[in-house]
């Protein structure tokens, strides 16, 4: 009896010693996109298309890159281009450094690589579809 007494006491006090889990309440969430999801007209030349996202937490900027953020035409290949991050609002800033395809639907594809400071990594890969102007002009 006294063995028990004193063997789960100990057992309580070295089960608190461990490092404490890591609980991610809510994972890392696109809060905005531009273009917009469904968006008409969008700029096509090289240097107009200037897409943002922004991201419910700081990214931890080494897992931004041309892989995990891009635009591309629909199921297609990524595009060329630049990333930039704004740390105080949490916006990642894309410029398309070649011509799209005009009248094209082309998507912006967040992957799930993208990893936030505190929330951990996006859940799923996301993406914003938009069509670029057409040739003849948007009516």
């Amino acid at each position: 009896m006294r063995l028990s007494i004193f063997v789960v006491p100990m057992l309580v006090v070295f089960a608190a010693c461990g490092e404490p889990p890591e609980i991610v309440v809510e994972p890392l969430q696109v809060l905005s996109w531009v273009p917009n999801r469904g968006a008409q007209c969008v700029a096509a030349r090289a240097g107009e298309l200037v897409a943002a996202v922004t991201f419910s937490d700081d990214i931890d900027f080494d897992s931004l890159n041309a892989d995990t953020l891009f635009v591309r035409q629909e199921g297609g290949t990524a595009v060329a281009s630049q990333i930039a991050y704004d740390k105080a609002s949490q916006t990642a800033h894309l410029t398309v450094i070649v011509d799209l395809d005009l009248g094209a639907v082309h998507e912006l594809v967040a992957t799930d690589e993208i990893r936030g400071v505190s929330r951990g990594h996006l859940a799923t890969e996301l993406h914003s579809a938009f069509a670029t102007i057409s040739p003849a002009g948007c009516f």
